[in-house]
């Protein structure tokens, strides 16, 4: 069954118990309502025959008229009419016998001792202020409290409210069902579009989109739906480029090593220390590929390893620069380290924070023109290290600089592949600063070069 139809029985359902319970309590209420109604204008009627009754036993000193003439008593109770004076009966008055359900059937006259004279009281009467003459009480007046719906008229009555009940019933059920029809398909629409949308997406279409306007939950759920998709195009993107450009990485220096084997096969070059050389080359070229490639692929499935311990965040960076000297002095550049003291601590994994820093350095000697040099300063801002490499031309195009540490990203030509790298060095060391709780960026230019600002949490005291 559609939930459409589903969503349509349940509210109809809905309808018809709330209207069956409506209709219920309704036709209990009009019953009692009704019959309050009832004893309320009889107790009046009632009432206001009392005083008729008072002047029968004013005249007469008693009630024994109203027990001659029955018919009499109904009359008083119903009407006022002129009390003429009594007369003697010399035959008993025809065989009074109202209607059931009249007030003079119901109503009872007790004397001042509460026993019937005129009416058959059955103990169920509702009895109404007594009968006095003067501040004596002469007698009583009862009435038994009508069955409501009793009458044939009350009965057409009842039968007259129950139809327009009904009525009513069939006319909340046949809107119920229409605002079901129209409450489902107003809610199942979205639905559809997210269930198409999610089958085009599980088939591999990423451009797949739902597009909801609005502000309700299934309107946020659409959005939602479309930023993961929007996620899963990206990555798709980003898979594909990934694989195209290991493999181009790793084409090179293949061909490169095929070109040498090549040549020495053919006699073409002599097998010589050069030619050694030169392949031992590519084959460590191919290894660092491979290496950067697995640390990537292990920060991805957040598998990277660390050792941390508390260490003086400058003890790294010391040892950093002390093997690089040579290697700056030998490409005509300068390495100046701005002295800095401070009783900092940073909890960090000393071979990962080498490469980290190794990764930085390396990448300014392998970019910056010959006569440039590289800056690097420390300072403590807050509950963080600040560290700064800094290097002089060439720079990056302010544009470029939110993608530097993407995977083989390369600003062409300033910073080419002819100079070495796959483009993965800053990529594994953002991995890694960001492992240590900490960031790693990249700055506009004071020197025209490249800035890298690397940050990492202090250590507490006692950590």
């Amino acid at each position: 069954m559609r939930l459409v139809h589903r969503i349509s029985l349940a509210f109809l359902a809905t309808v018809l118990l709330v209207v069956m319970l409506t209709a219920a309590s309704g036709n209990v209420s009009i019953e009692r309502a009704f019959s309050r109604y009832l004893r309320e204008f009889e107790r009046e009627r009632v009432s206001a025959a009392a005083p008729r009754l008072e002047a029968v036993w004013a005249a007469d000193g008693d009630f024994g008229r109203l027990v001659d003439d029955p018919r009499l008593f109904g009359r008083l109770l119903s009407h006022d009419e002129p009390l003429e004076p009594r007369r003697p009966r010399h035959r008993p008055a025809p065989p009074n016998r109202p209607p059931p359900h009249s007030l003079h059937a119901r109503a009872t006259l007790y004397d001042a001792l509460r026993v019937a004279v005129v009416g058959s009281g059955d103990g169920r009467d509702e009895l109404v202020p007594p009968l006095r003459s003067g501040d004596a009480v002469v007698g009583h007046l009862g009435v038994r409290a009508v069955e409501p719906f009793a009458g044939a008229l009350d009965a057409t009555y009842l039968a007259t409210v129950r139809e327009h009940l009904t009525l009513i019933a069939l006319l909340a059920s046949a809107v119920g069902v229409a605002m079901a029809q129209l409450i489902a398909r107003h809610l199942l629409g979205p639905i559809d579009a997210l269930s198409s949308a999610a089958r085009r997406l599980a088939s591999g279409d990423y451009e797949a989109r739902v597009g909801l306007a609005g502000t309700d939950e299934l309107a946020r759920l659409g959005r939602d739906f479309d930023a993961l998709a929007q996620t899963l195009s990206d990555d798709a993107r980003a898979r594909r480029q990934w694989v195209a450009d290991t493999s181009h990485e790793l084409r090179t220096p293949l061909t490169v090593l095929r070109g040498e084997l090549e040549a020495l096969l053919d006699g073409v070059r002599p097998l010589d220390r050069a030619a050694l050389e030169s392949l031992s080359t590519e084959v460590a070229r191919l290894q660092r590929l491979a290496e950067d490639l697995g640390e990537l692929a292990r920060s991805d499935r957040g598998e990277l390893s660390l050792s941390l311990a508390s260490l003086s965040p400058l003890e790294v960076p010391g040892e950093v620069v002390a093997h690089f000297r040579p290697r700056f002095a030998a490409s005509s550049l300068t390495l100046d380290v701005t002295p800095t003291e401070g009783p900092w601590r940073v909890k960090a994994d000393r071979v990962r924070l080498g490469q980290v820093f190794t990764n930085l350095l390396e990448n300014s000697l392998r970019y910056t023109d010959a006569g440039g040099r590289l800056e690097v300063s420390t300072r403590g801002d807050g509950g963080r290290l600040v560290m700064r490499f800094d290097d002089t031309a060439p720079g990056l195009p302010p544009e470029a600089l939110p993608r530097l540490f993407e995977r083989f990203f390369r600003a062409e030509p300033s910073r080419s592949r002819a100079r070495g790298g796959a483009g993965l060095g800053l990529a594994i060391s953002q991995r890694l600063t960001e492992a240590h709780g900490g960031t790693l960026r990249a700055l506009p230019s004071p020197i025209g070069g490249l800035p890298v600002e690397l940050t990492l949490p202090l250590a507490e005291e006692g950590a």
